[in-house]
């Protein structure tokens, strides 16, 4: 096995085992970052690289840092800064809904961005008026 897959199958190793201590399914990472099971089964099983890019969305989600996940922080040993039972990842992490909608924001245009920010000011407005 050369250096480079020993990497990419230690790098999807850590992924695969930070995921189990989390709690978090293959499904339910997809859904909070915006991708399909099939993309975290590659990545976990390393049937594709684990690129800085995925590291920048996959990390949040498992209360790591991307260079922890890629395995270039020199500063972090294998063990995270938190566990998954540890209270702040419960705060520091937004509700399940609020994750899938940040998935979803991170792949629109500008132009559709625009054009959802105007939806949710005029229910905001509705909202504000109906209460009133």
């Amino acid at each position: 096995m050369s250096g480079s897959t020993e990497k990419q199958a230690a790098v999807a190793d850590r992924l695969s085992k930070k995921m189990r201590e989390v709690g978090i399914s293959q499904k339910e990472l997809a859904d909070l970052a915006g991708t399909s099971k099939q993309q975290i089964w590659k990545l976990e099983n390393a049937k594709v690289s684990l690129k800085p890019l995925w590291a920048e969305r996959l990390a949040p989600h498992l209360n790591v840092t991307p260079a922890w996940l890629l395995m270039i922080d020199s500063n972090q040993t294998d063990a995270p800064p938190a566990s998954s039972n540890d209270q702040r990842l419960k705060e520091a992490l937004h509700s399940k809904q609020e994750q899938v909608l940040l998935g979803i924001w991170r792949h629109l245009s500008l132009a559709q961005r625009k054009h959802l920010l105007g939806l949710m000011e005029a229910i905001m407005a509705d909202r504000d008026t109906s209460a009133a």
